[in-house]
Formats: structure tokens, C-alpha cells, sequence
């Protein structure tokens, strides 16, 4: 089924614009400015990041700072000392009738809004592999025509269902590496005992089973990039491991004497904030801020839901069609599992026939935690009883895949009767 793509948004560049706050606050370097002329920053007193504050009790990653429609919000990353507004330590507040936040022994002060900066859209609703007519989405749209031609790491955030591994594909596509291989190292689904191999490599007798040479990932991805899907899932005692091949640029496969030079893009990806494993002792730092050089956030479906029609005609199978209703009804949805779920919604309302399209109103007539209880529940039935039904019921190889534990796997089918 072809894409319709909506012409009318691709005009609106001149008319959509984000307000830049300026901060100013006084530390151990004297008085500082800064203007936050993106939708996010982290701040702390780490080198690696843009709001930079001279202050010992601030911790490096200290806090995240966003622009909404509704004004400045600051959220703390599990600073050592925490953040505080108005005399109250705060996860996030909004940074309202009192314009100013303390960080240490730092206030930090919000002054007016300077005039707004127009955002810089991409000219179509597609990007590679991606689809999104939404504002933030074509936003990211130019973000990532502009780090793909580059070779510097790229972390990709987002939440589960999102799309990252499409982005990471789409800057692949783009970037001058695009003939060369685009390799997936899934970080949440390989045993510690099995990394070293999968990961770098082994020679024909090194261990048992090793009955012939193998490269790992990072070599299989020479010329091309690596996508390490999931790198917040990695212990500590894994991600030592991978430091010094990415700042080298070479690995020593298993039962090897020699390091083999490789050129390889790395592209992380995560759910999860890695500043805040960071903070709490989970994640190491010089891996996070050797990650974090180009950061990459993917929005909720959530935050751009002008693209729900979009996807959901992109998702639904030839001769399908979709009432404007169902259409009405799922744009308004809580979507947790993101575009993700969407597709696997779709697919089975295409499937089921439009009987079931009551299912949308009822759906999205729910309260926020009923309609969040109803899509988790439909993602994990939809997502797990595919994967139970493609890998002959073997939950081992299902958790494998799907990324989490055996336990978990059991737990969902039990839940289900899967």
C-alpha cells in the first residue's frame, strides 16, 4: 500500500520555533552564561557536557535540562547531592514562578525567554528507513543528515519500541560507509561466557566447540558500521572489555597472538539513561562519555501523534483498510510500546476485521493507567506469542531475541497462557 505523504507540513518550516532560555549562574570559575539553543542539555562539571559548572558538589552528570511548550524543565540524573527548586530536592520540576534551580552550592538562574529560533526541519517526512511528518521528527530528521557523513560514535536513546535500530540503519544508509556492512551486536542476549567470542573473535582451538576460525562483530563490521543494540543491558564486567577496542580501533580475537586493525563506526542504542547508571555505579563513565559524542533522542509515538495515520497505513498489509475512526480513536492512545505496538495493533485489526475496530474507542476511553495497563498487556500477548510461534516454543531461543531472561519469558506466557 503506497504512503501518502501530507504536503501541506512540508511548508511549515518558517512557522514553527523554539524558545531559547538563557541561564546564568556565578561557580569557581567566575560568572557563566549559557543560551540552550536545543530541545535538551545535560549539565554537570564534567567535561563531556554542554552546561558546564565549575562547582566540586556537582556531580559530572548532574542534570538534564529540556525546552517544552510549557517552558524549562529540569530533571535530575541521581546526582550525588541533588538538584533543588525552591528549597525542595526534585526528580524534575518546571522551572516556573521561580525561574532558578540549585545544583551544589550553585543557583542557577533562568532569565527571560530570548526570542524563539525557528527549528530546522527536514523537507520531507521520510529519512532512510524512517517515516514521520511531526515536527520533532523531521527535526530529527536534519540532526541525523548531519552526523551521518561523520565517523564519530552515535548514541541513540529512545524508548523501547521506538525505532532506534531504524535510526541507527537510516545514519548508515546516509553515511559514506553505506556499502559497507551494517552489523548488530545485541548486547541484552549474549552470556558473559560467550562475549569474548561473539564480540572479538576466535581462532580454530582456543575452546572447546571452537572447531574453526570466526571473526566477531567488530571485525564483521570492518568498513561499516557497528550497532550495539541495548548497551545499557552490558554488566560492568563486560563493558571494561570493549573500551579498549573502541579506542584503539583493533581486537585480539580469542587463542590469537596478533590485534587485528579494524575501521569501524560504532552506534549505540539504549532505553535506558545511561547518565543515570553513570551516577549509579552501573555504567562506566569513559565508556558512556566514548558513546556519547553525537547523542541521538528518538521520540515517543506519544509526542508525535500527527504520525500515528502515517505509520499506521505504512503498517497496514494490501487490500487493508483502516476506518477514520479507528484512526481518531488510536491517535489519542498512551501508545508504551510505541510504534512497535502500533504496528502489532494494526496488523491484528486487519486481521480480525472491522468487528474489532470497537476496540479502538474502548481503548482510548480509558484512563491513562487503564489504557497503559490494556497496551502493555497487548504488546507483551502480540510481541512474545509471535516470537513463541516463530522459534517452535523455545522459550530459550525467544528470551534470546527478544532480549530478556528466561525467567521473564515464562512469566509473560504464564500471565497469558501464551
Amino acid at each position: 500500500m503506497s504512503t501518502v505523504i501530507r504536503q501541506d507540513l512540508v511548508g511549515e518550516q518558517a512557522r514553527l520555533a523554539r524558545a531559547t532560555p538563557t541561564l546564568t549562574w556565578r561557580d569557581d570559575s567566575g560568572e557563566r552564561e549559557y543560551s540552550i539553543d536545543s530541545q535538551r542539555v545535560t549539565l554537570g562539571s564534567g567535561n563531556g557536557v554542554e552546561v558546564v559548572v565549575s562547582d566540586r558538589e556537582v556531580s559530572r552528570l548532574h542534570a538534564e535540562l529540556t525546552v517544552e511548550p510549557d517552558g524549562l524543565w529540569v530533571r535530575d540524573l541521581g546526582s550525588r547531592n541533588g538538584t533543588y527548586v525552591q528549597g525542595v530536592r526534585v526528580r524534575g520540576a518546571r522551572l516556573a514562578g521561580q525561574p532558578s534551580f540549585v545544583v551544589g552550592s550553585t543557583t542557577v538562574t533562568l532569565h527571560q525567554l530570548g526570542a524563539p529560533k525557528p527549528l530546522s526541519l527536514w523537507p520531507e517526512p521520510r529519512f532512510g528507513s524512517l517515516l514521520g511528518a511531526s515536527p520533532c521528527m523531521r527535526e530529527l530528521f536534519t540532526v541525523l543528515s548531519k552526523i551521518a557523513p561523520r565517523v564519530d560514535p552515535v548514541l541513540i536513546h529512545g524508548e523501547t519500541g521506538s525505532g532506534k535500530e531504524l535510526v541507527a540503519r537510516s545514519i548508515h544508509e546516509a553515511s559514506n560507509r553505506s556499502d559497507g556492512p551494517f552489523v548488530t551486536f545485541d548486547c541484552g542476549a549474549v552470556s558473559e561466557s560467550l562475549f569474548d567470542s561473539e564480540f572479538f573473535g576466535h581462532r580454530q582451538g582456543s575452546f572447546t566447540g571452537a572447531t574453526s576460525d570466526r571473526d566477531g562483530s567488530f571485525i564483521q563490521a570492518d568498513g561499516g558500521t557497528l550497532f550495539l543494540d541495548e548497551v545499557g543491558e552490558l554488566p560492568l564486567s563486560l563493558q571494561v572489555r570493549i573500551i579498549r577496542a573502541l579506542e584503539t580501533a583493533s581486537v585480539r580475537r580469542l587463542g590469537d597472538n596478533q590485534e587485528i586493525k579494524v575501521d569501524v563506526r560504532v552506534v549505540a542504542a539504549t532505553h535506558r539513561d545511561l547518565r543515570q547508571m553513570v551516577n549509579a555505579g552501573t555504567m562506566r563513565e569513559d565508556l558512556y562519555f566514548r558513546l556519547a559524542v553525537l547523542p541521538v533522542h528518538v521520540p515517543p509515538l506519544r509526542e508525535r501523534r500527527e504520525d500515528v495515520p502515517l505509520l499506521a497505513e505504512l503498517f497496514t498489509p494490501p487490500g487493508g483498510v483502516l476506518a477514520p475512526e479507528w484512526l481518531s480513536a488510536y491517535r489519542e492512545c498512551p501508545w508504551v510500546g510505541n510504534v512497535r505496538e502500533l504496528r502489532s495493533v494494526v496488523r491484528r485489526m486487519a486481521a480480525l476485521g472491522p468487528e474489532n475496530e470497537t476496540r479502538a474507542q474502548a481503548h482510548a476511553a480509558k484512563s491513562f493507567s487503564e489504557a497503559r495497563e490494556a497496551a502493555i498487556a497487548s504488546f507483551e500477548r502480540d510481541y512474545l506469542g509471535q516470537l513463541m510461534a516463530s522459534h517452535d516454543r523455545n522459550v530459550a531461543k525467544v528470551a534470546k531475541v527478544a532480549g530478556v531472561s528466561e525467567a521473564y519469558v515464562y512469566r509473560i506466557v504464564k500471565k497469558h497462557s501464551l
